[in-house]
């Protein structure tokens, strides 16, 4: 897990620095410098998503990295530097943003399950027994005070 986000994070650096360098090689009026720049931004990301793509092959289904894969291959063979730097732009970028909120979710899950109530106030008559959760059964009468969380 830790690899593949480093590994997601390297290729975004370099998709982008292909991109840069081959920007300004191409203001610069060299376009053959440009095109060897955005085609190795396209190799680059190329690499890694291959293994990916086997990878889910081999185990039986077909996601849609497949497609990134196709459109990346087929812009280097027709010569389309620029266009395959972009979609490897747009998948290692995506990709990263796809950890970023998966890292960011787990952890605010984890956040609200830590302030899951361990007691709870059960109404016996006119008193108030602070009692765990797991002695709670149907039929009894909570108290949950202002502020408090549900606690079943």
């Amino acid at each position: 897990m830790h690899d593949t986000r480093f590994i997601n994070r390297v290729v975004l650096a370099l998709t982008l620095c292909g991109i840069t360098a081959g920007l300004a090689a191409h203001f610069l009026q060299m376009p053959e410098i440009a095109d060897w720049a955005w085609g190795g931004a396209t190799v680059i990301a190329l690499i890694p998503l291959t293994f990916v793509v086997a990878r889910t092959l081999y185990s039986g289904k077909v996601g849609v990295d497949i497609i990134a894969l196709i459109a990346m291959a087929g812009s280097l063979y027709r010569g389309q530097y620029l266009a395959g730097a972009v979609i490897a732009l747009m998948l290692s970028g995506g990709q990263v943003l796809e950890e970023y909120a998966e890292s960011k979710a787990r952890k605010e899950l984890s956040a609200l399950l830590g302030r899951t109530p361990r007691t709870v106030n059960r109404l016996d008559g006119d008193t108030i027994l602070t009692i765990s959760i797991e002695e709670v059964k149907p039929g009894d009468f909570l108290m949950v005070k202002p502020g408090e969380i549900v606690p079943v």
